[in-house]
Formats: structure tokens, C-alpha cells, sequence
């Protein structure tokens, strides 16, 4: 209704002119756009106005503006061409208009009219406006352009048998053919049919191609019969294939990953030239930034290493993108940042391109609605979690509907991937259990800053934990998993505080508490002398003869209170010399105690998930002690999944060699964003730097930074240099400036190119990061630690003093 309106006040406008003068462009070609959400329907050309039809989409409830000082101005420079006025824009340019349940806005802008002979037009919606929408080459003139392919070519094609295989990429360029880059060595018009030469290195291939209506073409490789291929989907009977089975447990193994792609409407206008794949072992909460380098035609390729089938979430430009991968996949995806519409903005061909398809069609089923979860962050726990159970039943729900919706028919349901239904239906899961667990965290932090928030004390609360942990070896396969992870690993079933029914049965907990009577004689978790000195024996220790005597007699004290405290004192000396496998057993026996927990109180077993907690915990103790392998050989047993041991022993042994360097000495910079460092150090070098990594819109990083905000004062005089660096797009400008005025120290606002690049170098996944570089320019701590209060100043003390 609103565009019926729309389109009668444009005649009315048009009228004044005449009809016959006006010239309309519908869903004009863009050659590139920073947001694909802003959509140009359409341009209306004439001697008074030009408009320009826009339909905007953004999540229900959530809003947008479009700035007053928007402007038109020819691509290849000019003048800017400023807009008048809206029509059907909810309220004045510059105001929010929040969106409807619909998520979609349609209205259009009217300008002074444009030289009717330009070919192309830039759409900016202003200039030094953050996020601000902007559309390159908007064609208003299609008989100027000069293309090397007829336009019936270009697109992405798909085989017709049934299995819809993305095969091949025609673009104006480059084109994609079998999983790879091909560039046009020649293009051969021969009456109906193209040939076109495509080269790669050493190899060509030649492909005939011949128009059979507007969405099918018949293509033929060299003198192989020609087959039928679309730009839409086919769905045959006879057609069986479902793809791969679902897991019945997910395979772990270090491989080789390969991820291309190529962006169709990538310009090195929109501001950017590499982007991050953030790629996580959560195993042992290691990050591995991958960089993407976009060449100019809008290709691009990175490698790295995955130990597990995963979901990478990345964002390409202002593009969420999702990719299920396995270790050692070569898998190539399309993706297009343009504002035309498409029968599919995204194709994968490779390894999983099925799964990837299914996956992208469910889209959005099973996905958080933000503004919700956050209201619902005020209610009481057992409304939150009742409101979390809810929405996951209506999220089953939504999928069960999707499966039998009449454009999905039972044919179509057969090709669906079983692995891809697997992952959606694991991911309902772990936003939900993983949503409640952060609400909970949320209220403990609450909690500490405020006495009247209540602290929920029951764990009977934690019984959904049950549905969670029967599917707990399929888990890390989500891209909810790393959330997940961290916050069950410091949830009360993890860490016991006085919960209530956190108590244990004694019969349960025979053997692993008998050394702990009254806390007086606990030695270390294991349940005899005997079984503590066989494990000295194997890690080389003798007790001395007093000790021995001591520690055998133990069970006979009674309430002799000069044999208590000369066990003590004997104990606190056998600790001393002996801390590191005290530290060990107290390891074994705490693990015990948490696996009853939750066998006992959730009726849990503890499978993958608890190991990958238990391996997560000695991780971060390793970056600051590593063991020894005597020491490692009493850990290996508490882990039944033979990768995780060996993930184990790898962190363990690469922290020893960090040490045994002890200083990260960077490389030659080959980046601007390496060089910015380069210069930092050099700058200062005799100085100690404490170089802080951050945006304005991470809390912890503004927390730390206000915490911290005198140090620089107090070190003056000490040859230390506080600094803080960020990036345009995370920190933008207004905020920015915002914060840092009350922030002492050197203050670096860098590029989104300049920050990935520095990223990668030194494993920057998350923020906030601390870095550490000695007198000598030598990075000495990267991210060991993101100190507070005393424990930085400790640090810097000893540094300046070496």
C-alpha cells in the first residue's frame, strides 16, 4: 500500500515535467555497496527531479537513519548533488524510524535533476559519517557500458540433475570453475554460442556456452557433449543424493583448511582491502586471525589450520558470513556485497557446499532476537530460563515448519543434508542453554556491584544442563560453542560455591575426600599413602624420613595436637619443595569432586564437554608454568579423547619453547599495520610499553582503561609509555573522542586494514589484549594476561628496574 502511495506522489511530482520526459531505471546495477540491506528499486530520471525508490530491511524493532546532507555525485567526480527532501521516510531525514514487524521500509529521496548523459552515479549518504550507507556506480546509462561478456553469461550456474552443484562463475572479470580462479584469456562470440578461454597458470580450459532462455544455458568443455545448467534451482525425482551422514560424534585431527571466495560488487571504494577470519581452538583457547586479502576483481583466498568440523563466523564488509568447514576442505563461496536482487547472493562450491546451502536456506530459524534477550536480561531467573525453554520449542517448531512448507516438498526434503539438519538443531540448542548460563554470569556480576541483586543459590536451576550433555560430543561443531563453553566452565557445577544442594553424599565421595579430615591433614587427592607414594616414585621424589613417617601415620593423630602441627609444619615444607605436583594432584582431585557433582546432582555424565573444560584450565595455567613431562604423564589419564591429550602435551611444549626464547621478537614489517608497531618501538625504545588494544565499544577494555587512567602520571618519571590502540570502525570517531579525553597516555585511532594486519601478527582475536615490550624493543608478554590494579604495576616495576 505504502509504495502505491509512494508511486502517486512521484507522478504528481513528474506531472509538473510531463510524463514523456521522465526516464525510469528499474533495479539499476551497482558495481558495489557498503550495506546490502539498502536497496535501489529504481531511479526516476526527468528535466526537474531525479529519485531515486529505496527499500531498506533491518531486524523487526531495530533502526535506522538516513542522514539530511545525502548526496548524488557523478562516479567518475564532480559535483555533489544534495538531496531536497523524502517522501514516505518516517518522520525527517536524520531521525530514527524503527522497524516494523515486516523488517522492511520502502521511501524515496528527491534531488535536483542529473546530466541524463553521466553513466554512472556514487550514492553517499554524507560524508565523515561512520557506518554511513554508500552505493558506487550505480548505472544509470546501461548502453555505455563497455563489458568483455554478453550479459546472458554472467551469473552463477548450476547443474540441472537434481543436485543444483554450483559449477560455474561467469563474471566480468574473472570467472570460477571447478573450485578455482580462472582468468579470460580470449572470448569468442560464434553466432549463438561464446567459447570462452579460461586460464589458470599453466592450465586452460575451453568452455562453449550457449543461451537456451534467460536462466539456462548449455555449457560444453572442449569437445565433451553440452549439458544443461540454471540459475535456479531444479528438483528432480530420480534425484537421490542427501549428502553426508549426520555424526554420530565429531572427528578431531589437525589439517590444512582452504577458504576462497570471490565478492561480487567489491570496489576498493568501500574502504577496506582485508577482513579476519577469527579462527578459535576453543580446546585450548587459542586464536588464529586468518587474513583475507581482497584483490581488486573481488577475489580472495586464506589458509589455516582446523582441528574439528566447525562454523566459522566472519564478517566480509558490513556481511555477517557463516561457513561450516572441516579440517583439510577446500571450499569456495560467492558472496554479494551488491544491492540487485538475486536468486541466491550466496554459492558454495568445494568440499560441503550442500551442507553450506541447506545451512544458508534455513537462514535465520533458531537466531537470537536481540532486543528481546536483552529485556528479558531484567526478569527473574526462573522467568529467563522458562521465557529461554519457550523460545526454543517455538525455534524446533519453526524448523519442523520450514521442513514441511509447501515450496519444500517431500522431494525437496530428501536432498537436504542430514549433517546440515544435525547443526541447526544443535545450534536451537546452544543458544538457549548457552543464553541462560550468560544470564547467569550477568547476575553474579550484577551481584558484585549491587547487594540488593540476589544471586541464584539453587542448582537444581542447572537441570537443563541434562538435555545439553546428551549431545555434549557433538557440541563444538556450533559457532555458539566458544560462548557456550566459557560460560559453563565458570558456572557453579564447575566451580562449587555454597550453592544449595551442592552437597555431596559421603558414600560417594569415600575415596577421593579420605585425606580430608577437618582440613587439617589433606595432602593431595589421592586416597592412600601408598597411592601418593607411588606417585612420587614416578615422578622422582623421596620424602624425607620424617615426612615419611608423618604422612604413613596420619590416620592415628586423633586429637594430639603436637602431631597436627608438626604435620603442618611438615606438610607446608613438602609443599614448598614440592609445589608444582601438589598443584597436579590438587588438579586430580578437584576434577573428582566435579565430576560427582555432576553425576550426582544432574544426573550428568561427564564426557567431551568436561575434558575440554579441564584442558581449557590447564592451558591457562601452562602460559605462565608449563610442566614437566613426568608431570604431564599424571594429567594424560584424566582425558579419554586421545586428541585432547595430544593437545595437551602440543600447548605444553610450545609454551616451553616461548619460554626458552622469552622474548617474541617481531619480524621485519611487510604491512602498515606491522610498521605502525615498528615505529611505536623504535619511537621509544629504552622505554618499558604497556600497549593496551581496544575499542569503545568493548566494556572490560573501558573498564581497564578507567582503572588505569593515572598510571601514566605515577610512571613518568619511570621510562614507561602507556598506549592504546583501536580502529576506526570498532571506536567510531565521536565516542572515541569521548572516552579517551579523561584516558592519559599516546592514543593510536588506526585503519580496519591496519588492525587486521596487526591482528594476525600477534593472534589478536578478541579484545582486551595487553602487550608487554621491554627496554630492548622486545615483546615480552602478548596477551598473557590482561593485568589489573597491583598486578600491572608489579610487572612494569620489575621491567623498569631489570
Amino acid at each position: 500500500m505504502k509504495k502505491h502511495i509512494l508511486l502517486i506522489l512521484l507522478l504528481a511530482l513528474f506531472g509538473q515535467a510531463g510524463i514523456a520526459q521522465t526516464r525510469v531505471i528499474k533495479s539499476p546495477k551497482v558495481e558495489a555497496a557498503t550495506h546490502t540491506n539498502v536497496i535501489i528499486d529504481r531511479i526516476a530520471l526527468s528535466d526537474t527531479a531525479t529519485v531515486l525508490d529505496f527499500t531498506v530491511s533491518n531486524h523487526p524493532g531495530q533502526w535506522i537513519i538516513f542522514a539530511k546532507k545525502n548526496y548524488l555525485i557523478n562516479s567518475d567526480g564532480g559535483n555533489k548533488i544534495y538531496c531536497r527532501y523524502a517522501i514516505g521516510y518516517n518522520g525527517q531525514l536524520g531521525d530514527k524510524w524503527y522497524m516494523p514487524e515486516s523488517g522492511k521500509v520502502h521511501f524515496s529521496l528527491v534531488y535536483p535533476p542529473i546530466d541524463k548523459k553521466l553513466s554512472k552515479i556514487d550514492f553517499i549518504e554524507g560524508d565523515n559519517i561512520d557506518g554511513a550507507f554508500k552505493i558506487f556506480g550505480v548505472e544509470i546509462n546501461p548502453s555505455k557500458r563497455k563489458a568483455i561478456l554478453p550479459e546472458a553469461l554472467e551469473g552463477n550456474w548450476l547443474k540441472t540433475d537434481g543436485s543444483n552443484d554450483w559449477t560455474l562463475g561467469v563474471y566480468d572479470k574473472l570467472a570460477i570453475y571447478k573450485n578455482d580462479f580462472w582468468q579470460y584469456q580470449s572470448v569468442t562470440k560464434q553466432g549463438k554460442s561464446t567459447t570462452l578461454t579460461l586460464k589458470k597458470g599453466k592450465r586452460v580450459v575451453t568452455l562453449t556456452l550457449l543461451p537456451v532462455s534467460d536462466d539456462k544455458l548449455m555449457i560444453a568443455e572442449g569437445k565433451s557433449p553440452m549439458q544443461t545448467y540454471s540459475r535456479k534451482k531444479t528438483f528432480r525425482a530420480d534425484y537421490n543424493s542427501r549428502g553426508e551422514q549426520a555424526f554420530t560424534s565429531l572427528p578431531f585431527g589437525r589439517k590444512e583448511t582452504i577458504l576462497r571466495g570471490y565478492l561480487k560488487g567489491y570496489s576498493p571504494k568501500l574502504g577496506f582491502k582485508t577482513d579476519l577470519i577469527y579462527v578459535q581452538n576453543d580446546l585450548t583457547r587459542e586464536d588464529f586471525p586468518a587474513l583475507l586479502t581482497f584483490q581488486p576483481d573481488g577475489h580472495f583466498e586464506a589458509k589455516f589450520d582446523l582441528i574439528q568440523p566447525t562454523m566459522l563466523t566472519f564478517r566480509i564488509g558490513n556481511e555477517l558470513c557463516t561457513v561450516y568447514m572441516e579440517p583439510g576442505d577446500k571450499t569456495m563461496l560467492y558472496l554479494s556485497l551488491g544491492t540487485n536482487k538475486e536468486e541466491s547472493p550466496r554459492q558454495f562450491m568445494g568440499s560441503h557446499a550442500l551442507e553450506n546451502n541447506d545451512l544458508y536456506a534455513m537462514g535465520n530459524i533458531g537466531e537470537r532476537n536481540y532486543m528481546t534477550y536483552q529485556k528479558e536480561k531484567e526478569l527473574s531467573p526462573v522467568a529467563f530460563k522458562a521465557n529461554r525453554l519457550k523460545e526454543r520449542q517455538a525455534d524446533i517448531n519453526d524448523l519442523n515448519v520450514y521442513l514441511q512448507q509447501k515450496q519444500l516438498t517431500p522431494l525437496q526434503y530428501n536432498q537436504l543434508s542430514p549433517k546440515a539438519l544435525q547443526i541447526k538443531r544443535l545450534h536451537i540448542d546452544t543458544k538457549c542453554y548457552g543464553s541462560i548460563l550468560d544470564y547467569l554470569m550477568n547476575l553474579e556480576y550484577k551481584a558484585k556491584d549491587d547487594s540488593t541483586k540476589q544471586v541464584l543459590r539453587d542448582i537444581s536451576y542447572y537441570d537443563f544442563l541434562k538435555d545439553l550433555f546428551a549431545n555434549q560430543s557433538l557440541l563444538p561443531v556450533t559457532y555458539d560453542f566458544s560462548s557456550l563453553i566459557n560460560r559453563l566452565e565458570y558456572s557453579p557445577v564447575i566451580t562449587p560455591a555454597d550453592f544449595v544442594g551442592m552437597e555431596l553424599e559421603h558414600k560417594e565421595l569415600a575415596g577421593i575426600m579420605k585425606w580430608k579430615v577437618i582440613d587439617k591433614n589433606y595432602v593431595a587427592g589421592v586416597d592412600s599413602f601408598p597411592a601418593l607414594l607411588s606417585v612420587l616414585e614416578k615422578m622422582n621424589i623421596t620424602p624425607t624420613p620424617a615426612e615419611h613417617e608423618l604422612f604413613a601415620s596420619v590416620g592415628t593423630f586423633g586429637q594430639d595436637t603436637s602431631k597436627w602441627n608438626s604435620f603442618i609444619k611438615a606438610k607446608e615444607i613438602f609443599s614448598s619443595r614440592h609445589r608444582t605436583l601438589i598443584n597436579i594432584l590438587n588438579k586430580i582431585h578437584t576434577c573428582d569432586i566435579q565430576k560427582a557433582i555432576l553425576r550426582q546432582k544432574l544426573g550428568v555424565e561427564p564426557g567431551l564437554i568436561y575434558e575440554i573444560i579441564m584442558l581449557r584450565a590447564m592451558c591457562t595455567e601452562f602460559k605462565t608454568q608449563p610442566f614437566s613431562p613426568s608431570q604431564l604423564d599424571l594429567l594424560k589419564p584424566l582425558f579419554k579423547t586421545p586428541f585432547l591429550q595430544s593437545e595437551l602435551v602440543r600447548f605444553n611444549n610450545e609454551k616451553i619453547a616461548l619460554q626458552n626464547e622469552k622474548t617474541l621478537q617481531p619480524k621485519a614489517p611487510t604491512t602498515s599495520g606491522e610498521s605502525i608497531l615498528h615505529k611505536l618501538i623504535d619511537k621509544y625504545k629504552g622505554d618499558v610499553l604497556a600497549i593496551d588494544f581496544w575499542s569503545t565499544g568493548c566494556g572490560p577494555c573501558r573498564s581497564g582503561m578507567t582503572e588505569r587512567k593515572d598510571m601514566p602520571d605515577e610512571y613518568k618519571d619511570k621510562k614507561v609509555k602507556f598506549i592504546y590502540i583501536t580502529d576506526e570502525e570498532a571506536s567510531p570517531l565521536e565516542p572515541y573522542n569521548n572516552f579517551i579525553k579523561d584516558i592519559k597516555g599516546e592514543h593510536l585511532r588506526i585503519t580496519r586494514d591496519e588492525w587486521n594486519q596487526l591482528a594476525v601478527q600477534y593472534k589478536i582475536n578478541g579484545i582486551p589484549h595487553f602487550m608487554i615490550v621491554n627496554k630492548n624493543g622486545a615483546v615480552i608478554e602478548n596477551n598473557t594476561q590482561h593485568y589489573w590494579g597491583t598486578g600491572l604495576k608489579n610487572r612494569l616495576d620489575n621491567l623498569v628496574t631489570e
